[in-house]
């Protein structure tokens, strides 16, 4: 809700049984309203390169991609990262920036730690929308 409500494009998407669709949620809706849209689909499994792939697939231009995960991130044909990687190259937006937020503290690691414009962050409390506001502007 906070990316909805702050950014003026923002898509919001999941890992459906179905594929990677689109997540029927708005900035206008309240609160109560999108958890029941949410508690009531049928989630499948997690593939975080899925966001990068439908983007490329799609043509469509994002600066930053913010994955929300249970922290299972199982991962297809290719790696999340390397996803990343392949549509910075193929739009031709070298500093676009993945965000990969861990809802559970497990071991995981989908970002490239050599890369400055990936982020991989477990648990989630009133800071966070902080340090990441600061990582897509270059403060950190």
């Amino acid at each position: 809700m906070v990316a909805m409500k702050t950014e003026p494009i923002a898509e919001t998407m999941c890992f459906h049984t179905d594929g990677f669709v689109p997540l029927d949620i708005n900035k206008d809706q309240p609160l109560t309203k999108i958890l029941e849209t949410i508690d009531s689909l049928p989630f499948g499994g997690t593939d975080c390169a899925q966001p990068m792939l439908w983007a490329l697939e799609n043509k469509k231009k994002f600066d930053v991609f913010i994955v929300y995960t249970d922290s299972e991130t199982w991962y297809g044909d290719i790696h999340p990262f390397e996803a990343m990687k392949k549509y910075r190259k193929e739009m031709d937006i070298p500093d676009a920036k993945l965000i990969v937020m861990g809802m559970a503290a497990n071991e995981f690691t989908i970002a490239d730690p050599s890369d400055p414009n990936m982020l991989d962050v477990v648990g989630f409390d009133s800071g966070v929308p902080e340090v990441i506001r600061g990582f897509v502007l270059g403060e950190i």
